[in-house]
């Protein structure tokens, strides 16, 4: 079996309490709050939207609710932490 370094998890993910994937920390990384805003809300709007998507299912229908929820709970932990970081400053 190899060897997985443990790497530190973030402040979000201590949040959270859990670790992420490394493809979404960077891809909150890569993305603006506004941009990660949009993204959530449509990921909310297909998760319940009525009209059958490609390759529909209630599985996939989770997923993407369960996607725009970790977004939008990382968007209120940036508002907080920046909030408090303006306060102190």
């Amino acid at each position: 079996m190899r060897y997985k370094p443990q790497r530190e998890m973030t402040n979000f993910e201590q949040h959270i309490g859990h670790e992420l994937p490394q493809a979404i920390l960077d891809h909150i990384d890569a993305h603006s709050t506004e941009e990660l805003m949009r993204q959530a809300e449509k990921l909310k709007f297909d998760s319940i939207c009525p009209v059958v998507m490609e390759n529909d299912s209630p599985e996939l229908r989770k997923e993407l609710k369960e996607a725009s929820e970790l977004l939008f709970k990382y968007i209120d932990f940036q508002l907080v932490t920046d909030e408090i970081w303006n306060s102190e400053n």
